[in-house]
């Protein structure tokens, strides 16, 4: 009896410590919320104050997307943001311009993650700062090609003495499944219209394509000399003598980075802080007054909007192009289907611009944006859209009927063509992992698509034509949004690729600029001069989505890493074939990378 009762009152014991402890546990969490909130309440209460002959730090080593806040909440509390917005960092060199409180700005842009179109705009906005006669010094342990691509348009480029400037060239790198799919008894049915359109490539080729490598290399050889005539021009050295410098690599000599006269002067930080306190007529004891990207937002103001109640609309699309959802950095046509509803019911609205920074993906999606793109239209609201980095196959069907497209001249667009996938595991399951399939059917094709059967030629055919015939409507939307033949847009579509430049010259594309060229545009087709922009889609979010966002660290790490990683260079075919809910539908997207870091 003793030994039953002891070891009743064990278990009663372990009951209440397991209940007290799981008590224990939400007290102490939720005690940490309320802290953290009462922390930021605190932090964002009193506001930094900016002393007078103050540098600006401006850290580009993070991703730049279009268009987040570079601060939130708890990124201002905690360190440095993840992300950074392109037009946040547009906005700052703006407000700094004009500042009498800043003197110069310190850049930091060793390992950017941006594209090329945003990189050059961020150029732009460098050399219209400097013509307020402050000084930008830009500062580097190291420099891959797109942080040295910003860094050159400083008065002076410094870079540790050990340091490399990582400039190799340009190049497409892309991995091929086919034989580990085979070794693992995993096949695809794969279909596709464009003897360019080279998404599937990886699934049913061991290497690239002779159309895939004519236009690969045509792309990346007129970026090229883009970014080349863009360097020699900013460090007044011939486009010659930087070419050979990288043909050459001989970044990895520090010295000859300095005696090609891509770098000013070798130096370690506290030989740059001397310079600096010189330059500011500062004693060298004392500390340089630098201001952080997050402290000069909080304490500087933006430059007002017009007070006019006209408004033009600018909606940031970025991200793969999916059916469902609404978080951030995809376009989903659930969330921006409602969007664009949402603004042709507003009145104040008078045009809208439509930024795209994708590479494409769901068909079905494309063609819901498409279509509220025509209802917007309808109602005559011009719609104009503006290109990032990519506005690609799924990202060009989004656009092709807008009034009118501004690119950059470096945006990758086009693309126009369309893929599906669908996985055969018939092999995987009678050889692999035997296991057998039999079916009974009252029709031909009641068992149809099946991943654990071989595909009849009939199945083949159908979806074949399916794809085919989605392909039809792509080449119809263009014609009928670029005022083309149908035959003029097949003879530049079937899936290749154009810079902005070379889609002016073949008529995909109206003007060359950026978002203000588009923007003004639109102003221009509404018939207004006085007016504000709204951005959109707007999103609620919570502090605790922010804090549980924060809470992942290992994507921070990731995303801090200098360079590519395999995952990285991975990620767009793991994508493809982790999303079955596309399995078989029609996929408007390009993934080739392009390798520029």
């Amino acid at each position: 009896m003793n030994i039953i009762y002891n070891k009743k009152t064990f278990q009663m014991r372990s009951f209440f410590k397991n209940i007290l402890s799981s008590c224990l546990g939400v007290l102490l969490f939720f005690t940490g919320i309320f802290l953290i909130f009462l922390l930021i309440g605190l932090s964002t209460s009193a506001k930094p104050t900016i002393k007078s002959d103050s540098v600006l730090r401006l850290n580009l080593n993070t991703e730049i997307i279009e268009k987040e806040s570079a601060v939130p909440p708890v990124e201002a509390l905690f360190g440095e943001p993840v992300q950074m917005s392109l037009y946040e960092i547009l906005d700052i060199l703006e407000r700094a311009k004009s500042d009498s409180k800043i003197s110069g700005i310190l850049l930091e842009s060793s390992y950017p993650n941006v594209g090329l179109a945003k990189a050059a705009l961020i150029r732009d906005a460098i050399e219209d700062f400097k013509k307020s006669g402050k000084f930008v010094y830009a500062y580097g342990s190291n420099y891959t090609q797109m942080g040295y691509y910003i860094a050159s348009t400083a008065d002076s480029v410094f870079l540790n003495p050990n340091g490399m400037l990582d400039m190799k060239g340009m190049g497409i790198a892309q991995p091929y499944f086919k034989e580990l799919m085979d070794e693992l008894g995993i096949g695809w049915n794969i279909y596709y219209a464009g003897q360019f359109k080279s998404a599937t490539e990886p699934f049913r080729r061991k290497e690239m394509s002779d159309q895939n490598r004519t236009q690969m290399r045509e792309y990346i050889t007129e970026v090229y000399d883009n970014f080349l005539m863009d360097i020699a021009k900013s460090r007044q050295v011939s486009v010659e003598s930087v070419d050979q410098f990288v043909a050459d690599f001989s970044g990895m000599n520090a010295a000859k980075t300095v005696e090609k006269g891509l770098i000013d002067e070798l130096l370690y930080q506290d030989q740059l802080d001397k310079i600096l306190k010189t330059k500011l007529s500062l004693d060298q004891k004392k500390k340089i007054p630098f201001v952080e990207v997050k402290d000069y937002l909080l304490a500087s103001k933006a430059k007002p909007q017009s007070g006019s109640k006209n408004k033009i609309a600018v909606v940031y699309a970025e991200g793969q192009i999916l059916e469902m959802g609404e978080e951030k950095g995809v376009i989903t046509s659930q969330k921006f289907v409602e969007t664009l509803s949402d603004i042709r019911r507003k009145k104040d609205v008078k045009a809208v611009v439509l930024r795209i920074n994708s590479p494409g993906g769901s068909g079905f999606a494309s063609d819901e944006i498409w279509r509220e793109i025509e209802l917007l239209k309808a109602d005559s609201i011009p719609v104009v859209v503006s290109m990032s980095d990519y506005a690609a196959s799924g990202g060009y069907y989004i656009a092709c009927n807008a009034d009118a497209i501004v690119a950059s001249p470096n945006t990758l667009t086009g693309s126009i063509g369309v893929f599906a996938m669908i996985p055969d595991l018939s092999k995987m399951s009678e050889e692999k992992l035997k296991i057998h399939w039999d079916s009974v059917k009252t029709h031909q094709y009641a068992n149809a698509f099946n991943p654990f059967f071989n595909y009849s030629d009939g199945e083949h055919k159908k979806l074949q034509a399916y794809i085919d015939n989605f392909y039809d409507i792509f080449l119809t939307r263009v014609a009928e949004g670029r005022n083309m033949s149908k035959e003029k847009v097949h003879a530049v579509a079937q899936g290749r690729i154009w810079t902005g430049r070379k889609a002016k010259e073949i008529g995909l594309v109206d003007e060359l600029g950026e978002l203000d060229t588009a923007i003004k545009l639109a102003a221009k087709k509404a018939g207004i001069k006085d007016y504000k922009t709204d951005n959109y889609p707007k999103y609620k979010t919570t502090m605790l989505d922010e804090i549980i966002k924060n809470i992942d660290l290992e994507t921070k790490i990731k995303e801090r890493v200098i360079g590519k990683t395999i995952l990285d260079k991975l990620s767009p075919y793991s994508r493809m074939i982790s999303q079955p809910e596309n399995y078989g539908k029609p996929q408007f997207m390009m993934t080739e990378h392009l390798i520029l870091n």
